[in-house]
């Protein structure tokens, strides 16, 4: 029922929860609001892998798929990442690898999702080394600044916040409804194991 959020409250409080992180990731890593989806998805991710007291302090996707999920994998969004660049496509003197933004986990696909802000494309790659102490947009920023104060610029020059200019502000990067996977797995797998508490008393 509309502007009745009390009809449902548990989607509703996950929204909030889901956006609450989301605003929070994508800030921090000083990442543009056309970066919301991919935030958004990645706290979805983030919150299937957390244990839940409603299925006795297991994570959503170990009941789901009946399988120990390790955190080995898990890295911070908007972190520098160094993926490694085909041996076809590079040559004895460029670089071995391309840095670019950590952006979550590619639906069904062993692989991380990352950003090249100098193509300003999405790419995908499992040959990647993170740098988690660094964020890159941040890196940017500053380089950027630098160039002002000095008056001149670096050997690369790097912008991309412009590529947004055009864009509507809210507007993500790619199809929302392919990015953002549902998050229901958690509510649920709670209303199942709550249902099954009942008819065991």
């Amino acid at each position: 029922m509309k502007k009745k959020p009390q009809q449902n409250g548990a989607a509703k409080r996950m929204n909030r929860t889901l956006m609450e992180c989301e605003r929070s990731m994508r800030i921090y890593a000083d990442l543009s609001e056309a970066f919301w989806a991919e935030a958004v998805n990645h706290a979805s991710y983030l919150v299937n892998m957390s244990p839940s007291k409603s299925l006795d302090f297991k994570c959503a996707e170990e009941v789901w798929s009946n399988k120990f999920n390790e955190y080995i994998n898990l890295k911070v969004f908007g972190c520098s990442a160094y993926a490694l660049i085909p041996s076809d496509e590079k040559t004895k003197l460029k670089p071995k690898s391309l840095e670019c933004i950590f952006l979550g986990f590619e639906s069904g696909v062993k692989c991380f999702k990352l950003w090249d802000p100098v193509n300003q494309t999405k790419i995908l790659g499992r040959e990647v080394v993170f740098d988690e102490n660094i964020m890159l947009m941040i890196k940017i920023r500053k380089l950027e600044a630098k160039e002002d104060v000095v008056g001149i610029k670096t050997t690369v020059s790097i912008t991309p916040r412009r590529v947004f200019e055009d864009t509507p502000r809210m507007q993500p990067i790619e199809d929302v409804h392919e990015a953002v996977e549902s998050n229901t797995k958690v509510e649920e797998l709670g209303q199942q194991q709550k249902a099954q508490d009942e008819k065991e008393e």
